[in-house]
């Protein structure tokens, strides 16, 4: 047989048994699409609930900054200072584990030009400033004024903030999650009625953005309304909202 008829006819073989191995694997791809189920139709809803509650802890930020040509001198006034404030507070009604002193820093004051005549000069340390932070939780919300009185009797010079809280919010939470949970169901069946079809079981239960591991709402401030809490202090005591979201995965039937 002549080479180039040969060649043609290895060739053809060569395409024959190509196009035979793409027809067995499309068969094969065919019957594996054909044993794969349909995917189950769900519905998904996020249900939100929230709850008012009263605080019932104040959280009263607070500091002293003193400045003195030695740390020791500063130390010292700093310390007067934050001792007359715990006594104060003592004497207030304020529990001695519900004052928390934090960040105490030593730091020096530095100049940079000479003073006679303004022109700049290497830096050069003219005293030190020390600064301490107290944080004190006032269980009993009548004696909010009289605590911000003794801290500022006490010469504390920087007030950082008053917040509220709710000691215990387990209570709120699940109540809270509970609702939520109520209102995914509403929205679901709202829907499913709407569509013509009906709720079957539940895949999944989640609290938004927590994964696999709830996490309690975090309280938040809502609507403040004035109230004297003391006469010499006058406080917003407000309300905060507790808040729970849960998204729930429903399972449909046709």
């Amino acid at each position: 047989m002549p080479l180039a008829s040969s060649r043609r006819l290895l060739a053809l073989t060569c395409v024959a048994l190509s196009l035979s191995v793409l027809a067995v694997a499309k068969e094969s791809l065919a019957q594996e699409v054909t044993r794969q189920p349909l995917q189950e139709p769900t519905l998904t809803v996020t249900g939100w609930a929230s709850i008012d509650v009263e605080p019932d802890i104040a959280i009263i930020r607070a500091g002293a900054v003193t400045d003195a040509q030695t740390a020791r001198a500063a130390m010292e006034a700093n310390t007067k200072i934050m001792q007359d404030a715990f006594t104060a507070l003592d004497a207030a009604g304020v529990e001695a584990r519900d004052m928390q002193p934090s960040r105490l820093t030593v730091e020096p004051r530095y100049t940079y030009f000479d003073s006679s005549n303004g022109e700049r000069r290497p830096p050069r340390i003219d005293g030190y400033t020390v600064s301490n932070q107290l944080t004190v939780r006032v269980r009993d919300l009548a004696t909010i004024g009289e605590a911000l009185d003794a801290l500022i009797d006490a010469g504390v010079n920087q007030m950082g903030g008053l917040s509220f809280t709710v000691d215990e919010p387990q209570a709120a939470i699940r109540q809270a999650q509970q609702d939520a949970v109520r209102d995914a169901r509403e929205q679901a069946e709202l829907l499913t009625d709407a569509a013509g079809v009906n709720l079957g079981r539940i895949i999944s239960i989640t609290p938004q953005g927590q994964g696999g591991r709830p996490q309690p709402p975090t309280p938040q401030f809502a609507r403040m309304a004035m109230d004297a809490a003391a006469e010499s202090v006058p406080i917003a005591t407000g309300e905060q909202e507790i808040e729970a979201r849960v998204t729930i995965v429903w399972a449909l039937n046709q």
